[in-house]
C-alpha cells in the first residue's frame, strides 16, 4: 500500500508504519517500489500485485495485504500469473474474515475483535453525543491466524 489520497485513512497510516518499524526491526531498509495501492476490494487486490509484479523491484516472495479482500484478490491475480501461493509468494491478509478458511488455499490472516471494535465505535458516538470526552486512542488485541496461505498449517 502507499499513502496516496486514496489510502491516507488512519487504519492504512497504522499498517503502514507497522511494516516500516517490522523492516528496521529486522533491519531491512524501506523499499517503496514494495508497496502498491489499491482499492479496497478483491479487484484492488489484484491491481495491487499486477503492479508489485510489473514493478522494478525484484518479484516479491511474500505479500501482506491491507484486508482479506484485498488478499483474495492478490492470490487470484498470482494464479493468473502462474504463481502458486505459497510455494512462489506467500500471503497473508489482515480482518481475519471467515472466508478466510474456504479460501484455496486457506488465507493467513491477522484476526481483530470486530466486536470490540463495534462497542468502542459506538461508545465513541454516545460519548460524543453526550458531551463526555472519550478515550482519544484504543488498541485492541489482535492474534495471527496462520493457515496455508502463508505456507504454515491451519490453525483455526
Amino acid at each position: 500500500h502507499s499513502t496516496d489520497e486514496r489510502m491516507a485513512g488512519q487504519p492504512v497510516n497504522e499498517r503502514l508504519q507497522g511494516y516500516w518499524r517490522a523492516l528496521a526491526a529486522a533491519g531491512i531498509p524501506f523499499d517503496p517500489a514494495l508497496v502498491a495501492a489499491g482499492e479496497n476490494s478483491p479487484a484492488g487486490g489484484a491491481a495491487a500485485l499486477h503492479t508489485l509484479m510489473a514493478g522494478p523491484a525484484p518479484r516479491p516472495t511474500a505479500v501482506f495485504a491491507f484486508n482479506d479482500q484485498m488478499a483474495f484478490g492478490a492470490m487470484h491475480a498470482l494464479a493468473s500469473l502462474g504463481l502458486r501461493v505459497p510455494q512462489d509468494v506467500a500471503v497473508v491478509g489482515f480482518d481475519g474474515t471467515d472466508l478466510g478458511a474456504y479460501a484455496t488455499p486457506a488465507l493467513t490472516s491477522i484476526d481483530h475483535p470486530r466486536q470490540d471494535l463495534g462497542r468502542l465505535a459506538a461508545d465513541a458516538v454516545l460519548d460524543q453525543l453526550q458531551g463526555r470526552p472519550g478515550p482519544l486512542d484504543r488498541v485492541l488485541p489482535v492474534r495471527l491466524v496462520v493457515r496455508h496461505s502463508c505456507g504454515g498449517g491451519p490453525t483455526a
